[in-house]
This record gives structure tokens, sequence and C-alpha cells, in this order.
């Protein structure tokens, strides 16, 4: 992991902790986590696919998963 994702992600929950949603953010990393795999990430990322459609893509398998 570079150094930039680790000071990011520490900053992200220093800030969860502070607002009181550190159990719900540490919840949805997992749900990203698990669903972003590689393959799916290959597709979204994908210039042949409009990236109108890779954003919908990515909304329908986010939705009701964690907050906008």
């Amino acid at each position: 992991m570079s150094e930039i994702s680790v000071e990011y992600g520490a900053g992200l929950f220093a800030a969860a902790r502070d607002a009181g949603v550190d159990e719900e953010i540490l919840a949805e990393s997992r749900v990203l986590s698990s669903v972003l795999t590689s393959g799916y990430l290959r597709l979204v990322s994908n210039p042949d696919i409009p990236k109108a459609e890779r954003v919908h893509l990515i909304g329908e398998l986010l939705d009701g998963r964690v907050q906008p």
C-alpha cells in the first residue's frame, strides 16, 4: 500500500471518528473492498464503455450499500 493511501485512510477514519460515524465508515469500506474486484475495476475503467454507462454501473452496484 502506498504512503499516500495510508495517510488518506488515516485521515478519513480520524474524521469519521470525530463525526461519530467511524463504525459506519468501516462497514462501508468493507463493502467496497468486497464488491470492487479487479475484474469489476477493469470493466469500469474500460474507455470503450461510455463514461455515463460506467458511472451508472457503479451507482447500481453501490446503491443502498454505502452513503452517497
